[in-house]
This record gives C-alpha cells, sequence and structure tokens, in this order.
C-alpha cells in the first residue's frame, strides 16, 4: 500500500467511529473550519500569538507533506458521512 492511501477505521472508548489517515492537500477546507472552532487559548498554544484564519500560505504548508521530511496523519470523527476532524500528528525534520 502507497503511505499516501493509509487509512485505518477505528472506533473510540466512547464508542464514537473516527478514522485515522495521511493528510492530504484537499483537507485545506476542513483545516479552515476546524481553526475557526478553536478557542483563543488554543491558537495561542499553537502559533504563541493571537491569530484569527490560517493563510492560504499555511493552508498549504499543512497539508503538502512528503512524508518524508514532513509526515501529518490526522483523526476525524465520521458522523453522518462526513469526517469531522479532532486531531493532527505531525513530524517535521
Amino acid at each position: 500500500m502507497d503511505i499516501l492511501d493509509y487509512f485505518k477505521n477505528e472506533v473510540l472508548d466512547d464508542g464514537s467511529p473516527v478514522i485515522v489517515r495521511v493528510i492530504r492537500p484537499e483537507d485545506k477546507p476542513a483545516l479552515r473550519a476546524a481553526f475557526s472552532r478553536l478557542s483563543t487559548e488554543s491558537v495561542y498554544s499553537r502559533f504563541f500569538r493571537a491569530k484569527h484564519s490560517l493563510s492560504s500560505r499555511e493552508l498549504e504548508y499543512f497539508t503538502k507533506v512528503d512524508f518524508e521530511h514532513h509526515v501529518a496523519i490526522g483523526v476525524a470523527l465520521l458522523q453522518d458521512e462526513q469526517e469531522l476532524p479532532i486531531g493532527i500528528g505531525r513530524y517535521v525534520a
């Protein structure tokens, strides 16, 4: 299997279905929406400054991973056939 096609269906302890998969360029709208739901404190702890939105350049960087120097795996809740992002793990060398 190509790593760019990796995904796995899982179930959380509370029974919620989730999918674990690689982050892809088409995830930009979902990341923008997830960012808009973050609290001011959460944004500050992630970016070390106040920030109201993600720029196009940031979205490109966050979603264009090469799996050599930049790896990103996301977890999303599955609700009504839609993926709602709840977390991303990232490694950048």
